[in-house]
């Protein structure tokens, strides 16, 4: 018994080595395999625009797959936010600062190679976030950190959009059908950042979507933390006109294009927007029952408000946890293409809203 265990564990090390050494090289590769005029279908490449960084300085990098049929998803990767010189030297507390913290992530959640992923044969341009302001900042925001000294946090998430876009349109420039969409950070960036895409980039595309994931927090000075710490664009931040400004972004983009169709997903009582919620209210990151309630009534509203736009469709999940009462985080960030709820399938969701069947789930759980 005790020799079987012994190979047990000797077997397991050896995997658990061969995971991480398969990481490092594929983490590798990446970082060497730039895309160029010879690229094959259905590869991850890697876009290193000159002039692209994460928070730290550090060269920026973008990621894309050419697919089989003329269909794009634009995919914003999430990782906290930072509004202020407190949320900027806490570092990862509060958002993701190094890119390497998002490489590889392209092989999990929406834009995974899974054979069951109704998106697989598309083309991906997917949009790291390291920077600290939901993509959409300009502004290299000086502070001092913990030890008394100055630094620098490139909020450089819209510069980078840009320059990553510049690049892409050399291979993916008239899809038929898009999809702009993003998870948490990246939810708030596909919101803001759609109008612009359907614009500048692919006005032409006949099929045009957004599916914002996970994106949902209110504070009534938004516009000034776009306008001071991050140097967002005029024509951005004058649409944070509220105190929730994806739902000023939504309504922005539903009145400039009207034949664009929009998903929000978000669970209940999402316990990492609560904690977020929580600092903005009252400066302590914390979820608790009592903030979990107030989170679901604001979503509530939240949902009423998007409802009443054209061609806008929501889905509200609820796996909550017993002992807290509050619910996961995301979906399509880890498992869009198994996640189901009360017997429908988020991707199907996606997919028929894509194909013009619009339908809304989970509003009963607000009752």
């Amino acid at each position: 018994m005790k020799k079987s265990a012994k190979i047990f564990l000797c077997l397991t090390g050896m995997v658990v080595v061969l995971i991480i050494i398969g990481i490092i090289n594929v983490i590798s590769h990446l970082k060497k395999e730039e895309i160029k005029e010879d690229y094959k279908i259905g590869q991850w490449y890697q876009i290193t625009p000159e002039g692209a960084v994460d928070s730290v300085g550090n060269q920026w990098h973008g990621l894309i797959k050419l697919g089989k049929e003329n269909k794009v998803v634009i995919n914003f990767y999430g990782g906290g936010v930072s509004i202020n010189e407190d949320t900027a030297k806490e570092g990862d507390d509060f958002y993701f600062h190094s890119i390497g913290d998002d490489d590889f992530a392209q092989f999990i959640g929406i834009s995974s190679d899974d054979k069951n992923n109704p998106l697989k044969d598309w083309t991906f341009i997917n949009i790291p976030y390291c920077t600290g302001d939901w993509h959409i900042g300009t502004n290299d925001f000086e502070y001092t950190d913990k030890e008394g000294n100055k630094q620098i946090l490139h909020h450089s998430g819209y510069t980078n959009f840009q320059l990553m876009m510049k690049e892409v349109l050399k291979y993916v420039d008239n899809p038929e059908t898009v999809l702009v969409t993003g998870w948490s950070g990246g939810g708030f960036g596909a919101s803001f950042l759609a109008n612009e895409i359907f614009t500048v980039y692919y006005p032409n595309a006949k099929n045009k979507n957004v599916l914002v994931d996970a994106a949902f927090l209110l504070k009534d000075d938004w516009k000034m933390i776009a306008e001071n710490v991050w140097k967002t664009p005029k024509e951005i931040s004058d649409r944070f006109v509220s105190n929730n400004l994806v739902l000023d972004s939504l309504k922005a983009l539903s009145a400039s294009h009207s034949d664009v169709k929009i998903m929000f997903l978000c669970s209940i009582r999402d316990e990492e927007l609560v904690k977020y919620q929580s600092y903005l209210d009252d400066g302590n990151f914390e979820a608790t029952k009592e903030k979990g309630k107030k989170f679901e009534s604001n979503l509530k509203i939240m949902v009423d408000e998007l409802l009443k736009l054209p061609n806008t469709v929501v889905f509200i999940w609820n796996d909550k946890n017993n002992n807290t009462d509050l619910t996961a985080h995301t979906v399509t960030m880890i498992d869009f293409v198994n996640a189901e709820y009360n017997g429908v399938k988020i991707p199907d969701w996606v997919m028929n809203t894509i194909d013009d069947k619009l339908e809304n789930y989970g509003l009963e759980l607000f009752e």
